[in-house]
């Protein structure tokens, strides 16, 4: 057999137990633990971690009892916040529902403007979907917007906003008499209720590498037909779930 490592290496004993069976590795690992180990530096060079938690264990066991227990609680709280931490930075993310822009899709609460709700519905976007897959027409999105979608105000949640998507890039974006049409061809939007379409007309043609975006509640929605399309860096991700209140629940 080669020798793959291409180094000159006198054998140690950690070098020996390297084709140790699982049973040997682990009474020396058990060795290790108590600190009775005839090769215990050279066994730590091959299990780090493994060491490093028997080093933890040997430190908290001298503690008495009720401080052991308290290190272990304070250690266990440590790490699941940390984890939640970076689970909510990288990759799912809850956002509130501030306005009634996408009524009667997403609640907002009464008594704000045309607000259904008896609670914001919060949802939860999926920040990872676009990084292995495209943007896909009907999703719900939530984005950063352009500086000219100041005109809406904070009441439309500052600038982070939550639309549908309608327009892709290169698409020409039609509403005539508040039906949308995607490059001359009427689009099905089962998600509009009647009482909530406008009744405008325009037509808007969304640049490469951008996206078109209106609310479900189209007569009061400040969206796209006003302020423009989103580039593709400005898109944080679909909302995944509608997750409060409880009574709201729904997959999306």
């Amino acid at each position: 057999m080669s020798d793959v490592c291409g180094c000159s290496i006198t054998l140690s004993a950690s070098a020996k137990t390297a084709g140790m069976t699982i049973a040997a590795r682990a009474a020396l690992f058990s060795a290790a633990r108590s600190g009775t180990g005839a090769d215990h530096t050279t066994e730590a060079a091959a299990l780090p971690w493994a060491e490093r938690m028997a080093y933890f264990d040997r430190a908290t066991g001298r503690l008495p009892q009720p401080w052991r227990t308290i290190v272990d609680w304070a250690l266990t709280v440590t790490v699941a916040i940390a984890f939640v931490l970076v689970f909510e930075a990288e990759v799912a993310k809850p956002y509130r529902i501030p306005s009634s822009s996408m009524e009667p899709t997403l609640h907002c609460a009464k008594p704000g403007p045309e607000c259904l709700g008896s609670f914001n519905d919060r949802i939860i976007a999926n920040r990872l979907a676009y990084d292995f897959g495209s943007p896909k027409r009907g999703q719900i999105v939530v984005f950063k917007t352009t500086p000219a979608a100041a005109i809406c105000g904070q009441g439309d949640g500052g600038n982070t906003f939550v639309k549908r998507l309608i327009g892709l890039p290169g698409d020409t974006v039609s509403e005539r008499n508040g039906f949308i049409f995607i490059n001359g061809k009427p689009l099905s939007e089962p998600y509009i209720d009647p009482a909530f379409r406008d009744h405008e007309t325009g037509t808007w043609h969304v640049a490469a590498g951008h996206y078109f975006f209106l609310g479900d509640d189209r007569a009061f929605s400040c969206d796209s037909r006003r302020w423009g399309s989103v580039p593709r860096s400005n898109l944080i991700g679909p909302a995944a779930i509608t997750y409060w209140p409880p009574s709201r629940w729904a997959w999306h």
